[in-house]
């Protein structure tokens, strides 16, 4: 009979439960002898250690007693105590496949693989997981403005990412922070792990660019936009560059959310294309009879809510239909932030809320 497969199966067996080499008192060779030096060394060990098999393999004892049927239909014997015939090989065959996974495992796990384009490990961002943005997609008739942000580079952000954005927003819009720190606080979450990075191209956002009279982003002293930089995709472009665009975005999103009125300025208007159509919002802050008075008017697509908040009052607006809604508050404070909240219930439960900031 033609003993070979037992033969070459002996030598694989001896190979992935050879005893270390550290240990061995004298050199063996050969599949018996190192199937003697690896039930020495069990023997030598508690069952409920970790113990190495081989150069570099870590298994626990009770994975090397590999049990085989008897013909007979007795129960299991351990293999150390019966001869290997050949008709039994496919009864450990699992057990091998199964030593030699943990073996491969072990040895891509030392010696990491590489991509075709690397010449060496790298350190890779983290990727933005879909429970965060998850919370940040909401169903809102808001989000239809997002997609039309004017930004100084021609790369457009996906839905998800700005929906997100402008969640983070409305409350930091209200908030009392300086911009710097809220485009780091919008962003944040984005980026959990660059938080610095996020702070020092924040700076850089602020000093290259700012908002005309219409709202819209222009650079400054540093010249035109380098579009060349930029790729054509948000999925493409580097991390620093995905930062980059997610800080001008929630730049605008931040601007168009904050009217900033003064005694002396003009009305301010924002106009926020929305699912049912173009909401435009006019606020006029002034002095009357002595007292301050903060008036707004919104043109409303459809039927909707308009609710200004002060100390102690509220003005609330209602509209059956699409049409102009106006609401006013007195006694108004400089230097403090009046939620304006316009609510669409017929398209959704959630609504847009405006930061008015009188000075």
């Amino acid at each position: 009979m033609n003993r070979e497969p037992e033969a070459n199966t002996d030598e694989l067996l001896a190979w992935l439960l050879q005893a270390p080499r550290a240990n061995a008192s004298t050199p063996s060779s050969g599949p018996q002898a190192n199937l003697e030096n690896s039930k020495t060394s069990r023997d030598r060990t508690s069952p409920d250690e970790d113990i190495w098999w081989g150069d570099d393999i870590p298994l626990v004892a009770a994975e090397i007693d590999i049990f085989t049927p008897d013909s007979s239909g007795s129960p299991r014997q351990p293999l150390e105590s019966q001869p290997l015939e050949i008709g039994e090989i496919p009864a450990v065959q699992d057990r091998f496949q199964a030593v030699l996974k943990r073996r491969i495992q072990s040895e891509i796990a030392s010696i990491l693989p590489l991509f075709p384009w690397e010449t060496e490990v790298c350190e890779y961002y983290d990727d933005i997981s879909d429970s965060t943005l998850s919370s940040g997609v909401p169903g809102l008739p808001w989000t239809a403005q997002l997609l039309y942000l004017n930004l100084p580079v021609p790369v457009k952000l996906p839905e998800s990412i700005l929906a997100h954005l402008l969640e983070q927003c409305q409350p930091i819009a209200r908030s009392g922070l300086r911009e710097g720190a809220k485009l780091v606080q919008a962003t944040g979450e984005l980026f959990p792990n660059h938080l610095q990075t996020l702070n020092e191209l924040a700076g850089m956002v602020l000093l290259e660019y700012r908002f005309n009279q219409w709202g819209q982003l222009e650079s400054t002293h540093r010249g035109p936009v380098d579009q060349n930089n930029f790729l054509s995709s948000y999925e493409t472009a580097t991390p620093t560059q995905q930062m980059q665009l997610s800080l001008l975005a929630a730049r605008q999103i931040l601007n168009g959310l904050t009217l900033s009125l003064n005694l002396s300025g003009p009305v301010v208007s924002r106009e926020w294309l929305t699912r049912a159509g173009k909401l435009i919002v006019r606020a006029n802050y002034y002095i009357r009879d002595g007292v301050s008075w903060l008036e707004i008017q919104a043109q409303m697509p459809c039927a909707g809510r308009l609710k200004l908040t002060g100390d102690q009052t509220e003005a609330i607006a209602l509209g059956e239909n699409p049409g102009s809604l106006t609401v006013e508050l007195s006694d108004i404070q400089a230097d403090r932030t009046y939620p304006l909240v316009v609510e669409f219930p017929t398209e959704s439960t959630d609504p847009l809320i405006f930061a008015v900031c009188p000075t």
